[in-house]
């Protein structure tokens, strides 16, 4: 009979054993469950904004709106090159960002910054599809330029990264 209350302890142990650290973890899995659900734990959350462009260029401020009337992309860019230059086009494409600006070789003083809009009006095209407002969007950025002292066959090519907030 030694054996049968040995065997029973056992199982009382095992089974205290389950129930206290069951329900611990029962609890730790809801926690994260509804950290989950309301967004604390998406990643792209926790992210930081940024507009990322090669050295000589620099993103000072960006943003990107999507509405029924007008979508855009509004950049202000700074000169930091040492040369003037002027700017031919950019492009900004992504999964749901399509956008696309001649701007007639819009000049940017060397130091200077420029701002740039990219709309829906002629010249320019701009269509953001199946993207909620207050997402988060990952985008490149293809600067096209040549410098003011030069021309348009020596064109140059930049690229950089946009990652920003829908408005």
């Amino acid at each position: 009979m030694r054996s049968g209350s040995i065997t029973s302890r056992n199982a009382q142990a095992a089974m205290e054993f389950l129930m206290t650290y069951g329900w611990a973890i029962l609890v730790v899995l809801v926690v994260v469950g509804a950290l989950s659900y309301f967004g604390v734990l998406n990643p792209k959350a926790l992210i930081p904004e940024r507009c990322t462009l090669p050295s000589g260029l620099t993103c000072k401020d960006f943003k990107i709106t999507e509405n029924l009337a007008s979508d855009r992309i509004d950049l202000f860019i700074e000169n930091g090159l040492g040369r003037g230059i002027k700017v031919q086009q950019i492009v900004v494409t992504g999964p749901n960002v399509k956008c696309r600006n001649a701007f007639a070789d819009q000049l940017v003083p060397a130091g200077e910054a420029a701002y740039f809009a990219i709309t829906t009006t002629a010249p320019s095209v701009c269509v953001i599809t199946d993207a909620a407002q207050g997402s988060k969007e990952k985008s490149s950025i293809n600067f096209v330029y040549y410098y003011e002292d030069s021309t348009v066959t020596f064109s140059h090519n930049a690229t950089g990264e946009l990652f920003a907030i829908i408005n």
